[in-house]
């Protein structure tokens, strides 16, 4: 599941491309190749939902979050876009126990800057709950990024995202509390099954820039998130 035609080549977040699903036989030759409807532009993320298809992205000019319901045929039983006045860019996509459909990203609908949006759906495309959150260290908030890439659904019927956290500004810099606005971090926040925060953290590395790309609950009940540092490394935390 990706996207293809893109018209912007050189741009890894956005391109206008058309969503498109490849379905491989288990020996991985393809069986066939299909185009996904047109509010389906850039398709990011794809789970396996028993007798279907789940799958999320970016409607066209990334202007909202898109998420449907698939057989192994294309055929979608339904699609759903969720958004606000400005771009929401839908990067993260897990699925609950019950089937619910945990969705996360980044928006300016309404924000000073980037900040994370994450919605809980039910099985048949009913918005939940949706919160936007950002700016954990208390900069700000106009030059602040907060981009989320990964969410995981947890047993209690709420989620946990990573994201990182930080400015890309020369003309903006501030120091305080022994961090830099400059500096990035990953950022960790845990939702109830209600969308209520349970906790956010951030972590970082002193002269050295972090992003939390994706991240998966252990099974000591912790979690492992996956870390931009200009390289590629993993941060383990506790039980929570």
């Amino acid at each position: 599941m990706g996207y293809r035609n893109a018209a912007d080549p050189s741009n890894t977040f956005y391109t206008e491309g058309i969503g498109y699903l490849t379905l491989l036989n288990p020996s991985g030759v393809k069986q066939s190749g299909l185009t996904l409807p047109n509010s389906v532009s850039h398709a990011y993320r794809i789970k396996n939902s028993g007798s279907d298809l789940v799958i999320s992205g970016l409607t066209p000019e990334a202007q909202n979050y898109v998420v449907g319901r698939f057989d192994y045929s294309g055929n979608a039983t339904w699609i759903k876009t969720f958004g606000g006045s400005g771009a929401d860019h839908c990067f993260g996509l897990d699925l609950g126990s019950d089937g619910s459909i945990f969705l996360t990203g980044h928006t300016v609908s309404g924000t000073a800057n980037w900040d994370t949006y994450t919605m809980k759906i039910d099985p048949a495309g009913t918005l939940l709950w949706q919160k936007i959150l950002g700016n954990p260290r208390g900069f700000n908030p106009r030059f602040i990024h907060d981009e989320t890439w990964g969410i995981k659904a947890t047993s209690d019927g709420g989620c946990l995202i990573t994201a990182g956290t930080g400015d890309e500004y020369e003309e903006y810099s501030s120091c305080f509390g022994g961090a830099c606005s400059d500096r990035w971090e990953v950022y960790l926040v845990k939702f109830d099954s209600s969308g209520e925060v349970e906790w956010e953290t951030t972590f970082g590395r002193t002269n050295e820039d972090w992003a939390g790309e994706d991240v998966a609950i252990t099974t000591d009940g912790g979690a492992i998130i996956a870390v931009d540092n200009g390289q590629f490394g993993f941060l383990k935390i506790n039980p929570f």
